[in-house]
């Protein structure tokens, strides 16, 4: 089978291990990553600079992807560089021509994508009868619910043969809130990044710890800071908890703007901000030193924070929205509490900085149980049962 993936960097944590044991187990993909101006540092990849030329080339024409020659076969990974910030630019229109033109001579028996196509990327239906979209979020989150996305959304549901939902706790309200036949939908999981722990062991951390964290105990948030992450919830809760424990730090690290009242921090120098784009190896330095990681979200329906996180062997507190409650065990590899709730989160945090046996109790479980069920080759097998399925 002929499979050509096409996805953002966004996902690229997601998508590379899951491209790489699909080639283990002989699966002839071809995968394609938008870069553009305007979306070129995210999640595995931080590029500086876009390649000065419009169209589609070899991924390695960007040393940031060369770092992953060792850990999967790059030969077939392809850029579809965008140099215009404009969807309707002639030249991005004439690129996803030439990605569709690519396709087809490629013979490709499924066109994966993972977004709901949008303006220019509408040329994709000219592919729609090979079409899959995998389908990471059910319901949009709050960042993303505008009428726009929301269109696209259901014009993808209404237009491609079959879905992957990467989310089955959902399934039966998605399939009642947008009437989605059951037989066109599939189901797959998100396995452990391990991109993370590749990157850890190949190029060691990006950066030392911020001067203010090392030797110290601190509490982790990273990821883009956007007002459904719910950090006002955190810095509250974190306040409470420093009655109790002045010992301990809180990082909050991710770009995005600083939405949240400026007095929930300022002043307070156990509160540190690494307000940029975190590099996913120094990300990685931060992980394995942290106590434990916090999702305070306000709303959700998943988050590949929950992968980053386990793979790196650290415990979450998280709040209960979307899968959370399913992805973390409460009890066993983490907390879950509930949402916009800073005293209940603030007694979790206490609970877990109380006692660290509890959080060594997570941390062996992550890496001995969570870690030996959450391959890569059970999910491979998730998305060519989809591919050969007939609907």
């Amino acid at each position: 089978m002929k499979v050509a993936y096409i996805s953002n960097l966004p996902f690229a944590d997601a998508d590379f291990p899951l491209v790489r044991e699909m080639q283990r187990q002989g699966i002839d993909v071809y995968f394609f990553i938008y870069v553009s101006i305007y979306s070129h540092r995210a999640t595995l990849i931080d590029i500086p600079e876009v390649y000065k030329k419009q169209g589609i080339f070899p991924a390695t024409v960007y040393e940031e992807f060369k770092a992953y020659e060792g850990y999967m076969d790059m030969s077939k990974v392809f850029v579809i560089n965008s140099l215009h910030q404009s969807d309707f630019h002639p030249a991005n229109i004439r690129t996803m021509l030439s990605l569709v033109r690519k396709i087809k001579k490629l013979g490709a028996d499924v066109v994966n994508i993972t977004w709901p196509p949008r303006r220019n990327k509408m040329l994709l239906y000219l592919l729609r009868k090979k079409l899959v979209f995998t389908l990471h979020d059910p319901f949009p989150h709050s960042a993303k619910n505008n009428r726009e996305f929301e269109f696209c959304r259901k014009l993808a549901f209404k237009w491609i043969p079959k879905i992957i939902l990467l989310n089955d706790a959902q399934t039966e309200k998605f399939c009642e809130v947008y009437k989605f036949p059951r037989n066109r939908l599939f189901h797959a999981r998100l396995g452990k990044y391990d991109c993370i722990n590749y990157l850890s062991e190949h190029l060691g951390s990006a950066e030392e710890l911020p001067e203010q964290l090392r030797g110290q105990k601190y509490i982790l948030f990273f990821g883009l800071i956007a007002p459904y992450k719910g950090v006002e919830y955190l810095l509250q809760a974190f306040k409470k908890m420093q009655q109790d424990y002045p010992d301990v730090k809180l990082l909050i690290a991710g770009s995005g703007k600083l939405y949240f009242d400026e007095s929930l921090y300022k002043g307070n120098a156990n509160v540190i901000l690494m307000n940029r784009y975190i590099p996913l190896a120094q990300l990685a330095g931060l992980l394995k030193n942290a106590l434990f990681t916090v999702c305070p979200y306000k709303d959700a329906t998943q988050s590949g924070v929950v992968q980053t996180a386990f793979s790196m062997g650290t415990p979450i507190v998280a709040s209960d929205v979307g899968n959370f409650a399913v992805a973390i065990e409460d009890g066993k590899s983490g907390v879950i509490v509930p949402p916009c709730d800073a005293d209940a989160l603030a007694r979790a945090m206490a609970e877990l900085v109380g006692h660290p046996e509890r959080l060594e109790m997570f941390r062996k479980y992550i890496a001995g149980e969570w870690l030996e069920k959450n391959g890569w080759e059970e999910v491979a097998k998730q998305y060519l049962n989809c591919y050969e399925a007939r609907v």
